[in-house]
């Protein structure tokens, strides 16, 4: 982070994100500045059967219903009971209550399916975790603005219209987050089939899929989507305290060695 500010002391002029503000017709912006593509699927694979879905639904159906009852009371007890309306919106109370559900309900499923599959034993839960991302992205269309400033460090002529980098500060607020040392896989794409305009819908199985490219993305974000444009220090932070086993091992030796 100081590499990355030492240049500008006083910050980056930024494009900030954040999470759960998506303006209209966000997703092409989105796919630019992270390089993203989009396979749209109708089923993902599920490498559970269904008679073994419906058997771990029975078992955590009765924890599901008294941790949503117990957290549902505890906000009540505490004077944050929401009123049953069909136009609920987002407030304080609704926020605090879904956080509540969420954490009961990933302890549950972690518990229950850790019997069999022992690797999540291991699995490391970061509750209200502070993300955020810097990063520069190459291609935005210059504006007027960009214009006049190439045009005062005497840039020339043909190259005044050049696409213009942009920094861009993502801050994210996840309730939990779910690390382990083995990550998911991939989607096997190579066992599906790209559906494309000459192919008939008998011809397609039920494991076709869309690809959406990356879009040419030629708009102004401050404009179109109305993004703040402010000075910021760049921080990329992914949530938690990055350190590997053999660094912890060796400060709980040296502690233990310590104390005793």
């Amino acid at each position: 982070c100081i590499g990355i500010n030492m240049p500008r002391y006083y910050g980056w002029q930024s494009l900030v994100v954040k999470e759960k503000i998506l303006p209209y017709d966000f997703l092409p912006f989105a796919q630019t500045v992270t390089k993203t593509k989009i396979y749209e699927v109708d089923t993902l694979p599920n490498r559970l059967s269904n008679d073994d879905c419906q058997q771990f639904i029975d078992r955590i159906k009765p924890q599901l219903e008294d941790s949503l009852i117990f957290e549902y009371n505890r906000n009540r007890s505490r004077g944050k009971a929401i009123q049953s309306d069909e136009n609920i919106v987002e407030s304080k109370p609704v926020n605090e209550l879904a956080k509540s559900v969420a954490e009961q309900v990933n302890r549950i499923f972690l518990a229950n399916l850790a019997a069999d599959y022992p690797h999540l034993f291991e699995a490391q839960i970061d509750y209200e975790p502070r993300v955020e991302g810097f990063w520069n992205v190459h291609g935005f269309a210059a504006t007027k603005e960009d214009e006049e400033m190439r045009k005062k460090k005497n840039v020339p002529k043909e190259n005044l219209k050049n696409p213009v980098d942009r920094w861009i500060h993502y801050f994210g607020q996840p309730t939990i987050q779910v690390r382990h040392n083995l990550p998911l896989p991939s989607v096997p794409l190579d066992k599906w089939t790209l559906t494309t305009p000459e192919s008939s819908n008998t011809d397609i199985p039920k494991t076709a899929f869309k690809e959406i490219g990356i879009p040419n993305y030629d708009y102004d974000p401050k404009i179109y989507h109305k993004l703040p444009y402010e000075r910021r220090h760049g921080v990329s932070i992914p949530g938690l305290l990055k350190i590997n086993n053999y660094i912890l091992k060796k400060l709980v030796s040296e502690y233990r060695s310590a104390v005793h």
